[in-house]
């Protein structure tokens, strides 16, 4: 049980338990799409966004609620599975840039892609053993977010 929820799994799920996954991912992926205005302004700051009449704090506090919502399902259904929000995200904005109308479809997209190879090789690393999700996820991750790093300092 606990390593169910420190290392992730992604073990078959009922059918009631997956519909329900499906509507909150369905509907938050489609909330942050149709959001990606206010998002974009975000990135701007707080100041620059209220000199242009826009006051972001309930949008903020509403992107947190939306936020925990899909993550405290996501983490009932599958456990902890690290690597995938801080890299597959930042590698989308590598690709498509800042603008969250491309980047929010990329990095859904991205993470699936990511966390299937990511299983494929924790099921196949070792012959006779499956290696949890999150650790095959962290192996798989690790590499890229170091390059990341690399790429974003200019290679200093």
């Amino acid at each position: 049980s606990i390593q169910f929820w420190l290392l992730g799994n992604l073990q078959p799920l009922s059918n009631s338990m997956m519909l329900i996954i499906v509507i909150v991912l369905v509907i938050s992926s489609a909330f942050f799409f149709f959001q990606s205005r206010i998002l974009d302004l975000m990135l701007m700051g707080q100041n620059l966004s209220l000199t242009m009449g826009r006051s972001l704090v309930n949008f903020q506090r509403l992107y947190i609620i939306v936020v925990s919502i899909v993550v405290g399902v996501t983490v009932y259904a599958s456990g902890i599975i690290g690597f995938v929000g801080l890299v597959v995200p930042q590698c989308a904005r590598i690709l498509v840039g800042e603008k969250h109308s491309k980047l929010i479809p990329l990095s859904i997209v991205l993470g699936g892609t990511f966390l299937v190879w990511a299983d494929v090789i924790g099921r196949n690393l070792i012959p006779g053993m499956s290696l949890p999700i999150g650790v095959a996820a962290a192996a798989c991750g690790a590499p890229i977010f170091c390059w990341m790093l690399f790429h974003q300092t200019g290679g200093r």
